[in-house]
């Protein structure tokens, strides 16, 4: 699955607008004759709850519900008391709940898995990083190293040559230049 629109039905706004297709009558999309009739909408945070639904309400109300809060026990327990449920327009599920159940334990699943990946690339990265910082030291050293033994060499090419620099081995003043 994507965050990219572009790619379509592996959207994950697209499965959760799915979803919703089974979980909220007013979308007149799968869910018929239930008694109640559910209005849920499933979001990953509660940042993304449609208008006019509150967080976690009784089913048969404007009920925005989180992913991530329900397992297939009380997605079970939630539709428990609807009745006269019917699918329409699908032949993927036999039952509403069904369908609901299984989005969400799916849609769980692909959010339980990026955050192990997000825990991974944390922990690689936190790996490169100790090693990026002990190859710094290491040239750190090098560096000292070699300003050690810089160092005299200058000192003594300061010795034979002194302030004035090569200026003092060649003396330009008596050569003509032709031009």
């Amino acid at each position: 699955m994507t965050t990219s629109p572009t790619l379509g039905q592996n959207n994950i706004n697209a499965i959760i607008n799915e979803l919703r297709g089974w979980s909220d009558s007013s979308q007149n999309k799968y869910q018929t004759q239930c008694n109640p009739a559910s209005l849920d909408a499933w979001v990953h945070n509660v940042q993304s709850c449609p208008s006019g639904y509150t967080n976690g309400g009784p089913l048969g109300s404007r009920s925005c519900l989180l992913l991530t809060d329900n397992t297939a026990t009380t997605v079970n327990t939630r539709y428990s008391s609807q009745t006269a449920c019917k699918v329409s327009g699908s032949t993927d599920f036999t039952t509403v709940v069904e369908a609901i159940r299984t989005y969400v334990e799916e849609l769980n699943t692909y959010i339980q898995s990026n955050k192990n990946l997000i825990d991974e690339l944390i922990a690689n990265n936190n790996v490169i990083d100790g090693k990026f910082v002990a190859i710094a030291e290491r040239v750190i050293n090098f560096l000292t190293r070699m300003s050690n033994i810089i160092q005299p060499l200058v000192e003594l090419f300061e010795n034979i040559v002194g302030d004035q620099g090569l200026f003092k081995i060649v003396n330009c003043g008596k050569k003509k230049f032709i031009l």
